[in-house]
């Protein structure tokens, strides 16, 4: 079989997979939930598993932005202690 001939007829077989899917089962969410608990457990789990990666890239985000500020505060506090000690005091004895 050429190889021409390969690729046409795997492309046929997945065309006609993709286009049926109930002969496929490829949804077991589809077809399983026949009873109403069933149907919001499903629901249930795709907004948990939707929500969860941004809640998470949410929190990554706050984490990083806090740890930058508090990194910022803290440069700028011994900015300033620098800054304290660089300038002149004045002399008890007036000079």
């Amino acid at each position: 079989m050429s190889n021409q001939l390969r690729l046409w007829l795997a492309t046929g077989i997945a065309f006609l997979t993709a286009s049926a899917p109930f002969a496929a089962q490829a949804c077991a969410v589809c077809f399983s939930a026949k009873s109403e608990a069933n149907r919001i457990a499903f629901l249930g789990t795709t907004v948990l598993l939707t929500g969860l990666p941004v809640a998470m890239i949410g929190g990554l985000l706050y984490w990083i932005m806090s740890r930058v500020e508090a990194i910022d505060a803290l440069e700028q506090g011994e900015l300033d202690a620098q800054a304290e000690l660089a300038e002149p005091e004045d002399s008890p004895l007036g000079a």
